[in-house]
């Protein structure tokens, strides 16, 4: 009786950390996708602050709408907010 209940717990711990693996690989496909999505907003938040620093450079654009460096800082930090989450 004793070795039946041995071996049906050993069985649901291995259940259960087969499980917990399943998670944990749903999250580090999660924690990629998120650092992939950071990473094309901080193309993005690049490409529109190179193109806006052109504009203001040669006078078609104000001060104001050019004023885009907050964005890609913000990107920036995402991207390296992504990549820690990733390696953990």
């Amino acid at each position: 009786m004793q070795a039946t209940a041995d071996v049906q717990a050993q069985s649901a711990a291995h259940q259960f950390s087969g499980v917990r693996g399943a998670g944990r690989g749903s999250e580090l496909r999660a924690a990629q996708s998120d650092l992939t999505f950071a990473q094309a907003n901080l193309e993005k938040a690049k490409l529109d602050y190179d193109r806006g620093q052109g504009l203001f450079k040669d006078g078609l654009i104000p001060k104001q709408d050019f004023d885009q460096r907050d964005r890609y800082d913000g990107a920036a930090a995402a991207v390296e907010s992504a990549r820690s989450a990733f390696s953990l």
